[in-house]
């Protein structure tokens, strides 16, 4: 099922068709507290990069903590394969670290949309990680990568306010 959507994905051109040399690329993986098994897959999609052109030394990596405790190395290797961890950068995410947060603007209730810098920097994101449903959230995973994956924890605060009382 991987190699079919890396090959066909919907409403986009296959990544190994992409012009991505010289592209800086984020991917952001859900982890380790989700259960996903990016490490059957991880490398199918370095392949697929390389084979658009992509420069592995300008790939990063950013697990999607929210403001779960960071990964160490070796829980960051046991998430995506050790052989394919070594092959990319990769740093943790802290949504306390000001430093690492750029601030896009509000959403039209607003929500501050602030999210790790990285992402304002990129050609391209990736997410990988699954779908499944949530008790409160409807369902967690897709887009939550992002938001609050990689999100400040002010934006995922009152990102989750909206949970618990909504409109």
């Amino acid at each position: 099922p991987v190699r079919r959507a890396l090959a066909s994905p919907t409403g986009a051109h296959p990544l190994g068709e992409q012009d991505l040399p010289g592209k800086r690329i984020v991917i952001v993986s859900d982890d380790n507290t989700r259960p996903t098994p990016v490490y059957r897959f991880f490398h199918l999609l370095l392949a697929e990069l390389e084979r658009g052109g992509a420069d592995l030394d300008k790939v990063l990596l950013l697990p999607a903590l929210g403001i779960h405790t960071a990964m160490s190395e070796e829980e960051m290797a046991a998430k995506v394969g050790a052989e394919n961890l070594a092959r990319i950068r990769w740093r943790n995410h802290d949504a306390f670290d000001a430093a690492q947060i750029h601030t896009f603007g509000k959403t039209s209730r607003g929500t501050p949309v602030e999210l790790n810098s990285a992402l304002a920097d990129a050609d391209l994101i990736i997410t990988l990680g699954l779908i499944e449903p949530h008790l409160w959230a409807g369902f967690g995973g897709g887009l939550k990568n992002i938001l609050p994956g990689v999100a400040s924890a002010e934006c995922i605060g009152r990102h989750h306010e909206i949970i618990a009382q909504p409109p």
